[in-house]
């Protein structure tokens, strides 16, 4: 076996001297591991600027048993350059962010964090100078019962806070912080009615000094009861000034069949919005019936009209969630992330990362799922999402696992333009094969035309492959063994997932061509 892999390596290096194989540039996969011994950490967010990568979330400081606040610079193949943890001196705090909370860097370097203090209930700004260190944190009182902190704008020397709260009369409402330069709080003001509840998906600063906030607003019976859809759910996008007067709004149908809105968006330089949201329909279920929901992405013009709706899946589950989205200017390409469920086997699921192109038409260019090699049975929560001038796209978030004591392990991942990783690639480069040499399972060619040979060095017993299309069907089904296997790929064009499982565990997935 040894001998005949050898044999391989050599015809790859022969191949390459002819010229046969390029060596391109490949994505990568990092773990972002804490200070401390239980290495638990989150991260929220992502920020690509100046040519690296910022990242801000929450380390469990086991010493003390709090939360602080984690920042981390990083260069573009994901190493880190510094870091620093801000905790709460007097204990008791602990700071603790809603993931995913965003963040912002001011012009002048300086990190601007909204989060909430979970001992007190207390919305808090806190901004940190270009290394990290704390400059200062301002807590607010009286913010809502239940606080979710989003996102922070600054425009001249006065910070804007953005986010949801839960009333008393658990509804809940989009609110908006205004403060001075030094955090204290000018004016705090809630958009919503009080018989109704309304979302909070994300804000925009507008050239003109303005904010849009895209929400969505629910009638307060609104809910999932068994087999029926109950109330109603309304797209709901309204702009404010810098005093927090609402000066353009638009609410769509109650359960609008363009968008129900509630999740991240964008405004396009042309005046189109694209908006994530979660259809729902009724499905039968056995000998009755049951709600699924579908991640969908919808573009609509400066008026609100569609221009273009995208489901993006067949509503299996309710669980498969977008929580990012970014513009690629350059190519005019929208991409969107979030995590999906992957089935395997009837055993073996994972919730992995989940990321999807598409051009300025709505067609999906390529979708990936992935996972963090060290954790391949871990949840995976993505939580932010850049893409760097280059194309290249960077997505931050982190492992919830069940192993103790690694309870969270924070992760960042750069994707290249053509949707490869470190584990999903669409060609095998010499570069890949010798970074791959001493894996367990090794596939080539790929591209593949007709055959594709599956090397397995170490197996106890016989394992089963399974090749699906990117929506998740199995195409082919094959039981495979240690050593060479051969399988015939007698498929259309375009990409496919390959995994191999063994005794429920994943011992290989990864992304395959056929020309």
């Amino acid at each position: 076996m040894v001998q005949h892999f050898r044999a391989v390596f050599s015809i790859i290096i022969c191949w390459a001297s002819m010229g046969i194989i390029p060596i391109e540039a490949q994505g990568f996969q990092k773990v972002i591991t804490s200070t401390n011994g239980l290495k638990t950490i989150n991260i929220d967010d992502v920020i690509f600027r100046d040519d690296q990568l910022y990242i801000r979330g929450n380390e469990f400081i086991d010493s003390l048993n709090l939360w602080g606040l984690f920042v981390a610079a990083l260069d573009t193949n994901g190493n880190v350059i510094w870091h620093n943890t801000v905790y709460d001196t007097s204990l008791q705090f602990n700071w603790i962010a809603n993931a995913p909370t965003r963040f912002d860097i001011s012009e002048s370097g300086d990190f601007l964090l909204p989060n909430k203090m979970y001992e007190s209930n207390q919305l808090a700004l806190t901004v940190l100078d270009s290394v990290g260190n704390e400059r200062f944190t301002q807590r607010y009182n009286h913010i809502g019962r239940t606080i979710y902190p989003r996102e922070v704008r600054k425009i001249g020397k006065e910070f804007y806070l953005f986010g949801r709260v839960q009333r008393e009369d658990y509804e809940g409402d989009c609110y908006v912080v205004k403060t001075d330069s030094l955090g204290n709080m000018i004016w705090l003001k809630y958009y919503g009615l009080p018989d109704q509840e309304e979302g909070f998906g994300g804000v925009i600063l507008n050239s003109n000094g303005t904010f849009t906030i895209a929400s969505s607003r629910l009638s307060k019976e609104f809910y999932l009861q068994g087999a029926h859809i109950i109330g109603w759910k309304a797209p709901w996008v309204f702009t404010i000034d810098t005093s927090g007067v609402i000066v353009k709004e638009w609410l769509g149908e109650e359960n609008d069949s363009t968008t129900l809105g509630g999740g991240p968006f964008l405004i396009l330089p042309n005046g189109d919005y694209v908006i994530v949201a979660k259809d729902l329909k009724v499905f039968p279920y056995g000998i009755s019936y049951e709600v699924r929901g579908s991640p969908t992405v919808t573009c609509l013009d400066s008026n609100f009209q569609l221009k273009w709706k995208k489901n993006l899946i067949d509503f299996h589950n309710g669980i498969d969630v977008i929580l990012d989205l970014e513009f690629d200017p350059v190519n005019e390409e929208v991409l969107a992330s979030g995590h999906k469920i992957i089935d395997y086997t009837e055993e073996l699921r994972n919730r992995e990362i989940w990321l999807v192109k598409f051009n300025s038409e709505g067609d999906i260019l390529w979708e990936i799922t992935d996972t963090i090699n060290t954790e391949k049975r871990a949840l995976h929560e993505p939580a932010g999402l850049e893409i760097a001038p280059s194309g290249s796209i960077y997505i931050a978030g982190s492992i919830s696992s069940l192993n103790i004591p690694d309870l969270h392990k924070g992760w960042i991942i750069k994707v290249t333009p053509d949707g490869c990783s470190d584990t999903l690639c669409t060609t095998t480069s010499l570069e890949e094969q010798i970074r791959n040499w001493d894996k367990n399972v090794l596939l080539y060619p790929n591209p593949v035309d007709d055959r594709l040979i599956v090397q397995i060095k170490e197996l106890q017993g016989d394992a089963d492959l399974q090749i699906s299309d990117l929506q998740g069907r199995v195409i082919i089904r094959k039981r495979v063994q240690e050593g060479e296997n051969v399988v015939e790929m007698d498929l259309p064009s375009g990409m496919y997932v390959c995994t191999i499982v063994s005794s429920g565990k994943l011992e290989y997935s990864g992304k395959i061509v056929v020309r």
